[in-house]
């Protein structure tokens, strides 16, 4: 699969570069879509993790991006459509629960790296570290509003002991990008 997928990419590369050009078939971006996933479970969620923590602003501003998207791509799926509220219910909704079902019985499908995310983002905001704090509120901060109800209440439920620890502490550098994640949370709402 991995030489067919970089056989395609070229084309696939060219027609996003292009949008006139065009593929011969779906079937290339489904092939290169799985390798892409593929690629992801076997790993590339850690180096990605790691290098939140890059000195670089840049690299590690790219790093938090490709994160949230991977976050918000793997949402793993809820039977029911309905939102409920901005996902501060304590304790957790129906919606909520199922979701943990679902991710504690489906270890594929992207469940896997939604999990290791969420425990890096929960560590990352308990760390003592300087730089992945911030990193850690940033990526809370972009990720919110593109989470679904039933994610984004357990992304909630995660951090909020790390995140009452950090107001307590009153950690001056955390207060713009805490101030961020209460607006993130705001906005993701109904």
């Amino acid at each position: 699969m991995d030489s067919e997928c970089l056989v395609l990419l070229p084309r696939v590369c060219a027609v996003l570069a292009d949008p006139r050009q065009s593929l011969p078939d779906d079937t290339s971006l489904e092939k290169l879509l799985d390798w892409f996933t593929g690629l992801t479970k076997e790993g590339l969620t850690k180096p990605l993790l790691q290098l939140q923590t890059d000195p670089s602003l840049f690299v590690a501003s790219a790093a938090n991006h490709l994160v949230a998207r991977l976050l918000t791509f793997h949402q793993p799926a809820t039977t029911s459509p309905t939102t409920r509220g901005n996902g501060l219910t304590v304790p957790p909704n129906k919606e909520e629960v199922e979701l943990d079902v679902t991710m504690e019985t489906s270890p594929g499908s992207g469940c896997s790296i939604t999990m290791e995310i969420l425990k890096h983002l929960e560590s990352s905001l308990e760390t003592d570290s300087h730089t992945q704090v911030p990193q850690g509120l940033r990526l809370l901060a972009l990720t919110l509003p593109k989470l679904e109800a039933p994610l984004r209440g357990r992304v909630i439920r995660r951090v909020l002991r790390p995140l009452e620890g950090l107001v307590l502490e009153g950690r001056r550098a955390v207060t713009q990008p805490l101030m961020d994640v209460l607006l993130a949370t705001y906005r993701s709402g109904p």
